[in-house]
């Protein structure tokens, strides 16, 4: 089982309902998400394209990346994939919920690495995670695309495993 077939949903389900809360307190209709291209010619996205980014249906492309970018303003195109800590913090807590409960990770080193109380280790050590997948990621990333990103996430999952050890043992007592 390829661990990015279940990721993917997840991710690009949490990106399109965070897209679409920020258009909203933006209020951007998405009929106007669009960009300039290389010869300063405004290029919109269908809002058919839009629609389906946002419910988590469609892949989102690079031209639409950029679009998005524009749009709302953002720096770096890591900031449309990654938009927020929020954003971040919630797709590492969804990622271990699938991780403890899909049948596919019962037999990985991860799962049996989890701590048992997940949602208290979870908040004890949001910003190294949070840190970790910031670091993984750069600004502008070779991954052009969410399903890329996908990819990306999956790759970072040996990290985080390394950071449940390493926290794990920075907790065991030698007497």
């Amino acid at each position: 089982m390829l661990y990015k077939e279940k990721l993917q949903p997840i991710y690009c389900n949490l990106l399109g309902q965070t897209l679409s809360d920020i258009l909203n307190k933006k209020q951007i209709q998405h009929n106007q998400i669009g960009y300039l291209d290389e010869s300063d010619e405004l290029d919109m996205i269908p809002e058919t394209t839009i629609g389906q980014v946002l419910k988590g249906k469609r892949n989102l492309t690079s031209r639409t990346s950029l679009a998005f970018q524009e749009a709302l303003e953002l720096h770096c195109p890591k900031e449309v994939f990654f938009p927020s800590d929020v954003f971040k913090f919630e797709l590492i807590c969804q990622i271990v919920h699938l991780i403890n409960t899909d049948e596919s990770f019962n037999q990985t080193k991860l799962k049996k690495q989890l701590p048992n109380n997940l949602d208290n280790w979870l908040s004890q050590h949001q910003a190294e995670l949070l840190t970790s997948l910031d670091s993984f990621i750069s600004d502008f990333p070779d991954e052009e695309t969410s399903y890329d990103m996908t990819q990306k996430i999956v790759d970072w999952l040996s990290e985080f495993a390394c950071l449940i050890a390493q926290k794990r043992f920075d907790n065991c007592q030698i007497f």
